[in-house]
């Protein structure tokens, strides 16, 4: 190495991820706002849980819990388990 730094955007960046805003007024911040239940599966399914395992945490149906997934992981732009899981970790919703 030349002892330069690497000034590219980390590599998650450029897959388009973006934060999410969990702050009580979505329209002040620009980030997509994710509702409490949505945080609440996102943190649960990160953890390692399954969908039915996560609608009998939270006493909905599984079909409630995918419907949540699907909008997260739109809301998110991230769409995979691991990617979910990492940005779950980025966002310090876990700890690895």
């Amino acid at each position: 190495m030349s002892g330069k730094q690497d000034k590219s955007p980390p590599r998650w960046k450029e897959l388009g991820e973006v934060n999410p805003c969990f702050c009580q007024h979505p329209s002040h911040c620009g980030k997509p706002h994710l509702t409490e239940r949505q945080k609440d599966v996102w943190q649960l399914f990160a953890e390692g849980h399954t969908v039915k395992t996560i609608a009998g945490v939270l006493n909905v149906s599984p079909k409630t819990v995918e419907h949540h997934m699907v909008l997260l992981q739109n809301n998110l732009r991230t769409y995979g388990a691991a990617r979910l899981t990492m940005s779950a970790i980025r966002n310090r919703l876990i700890t690895p």
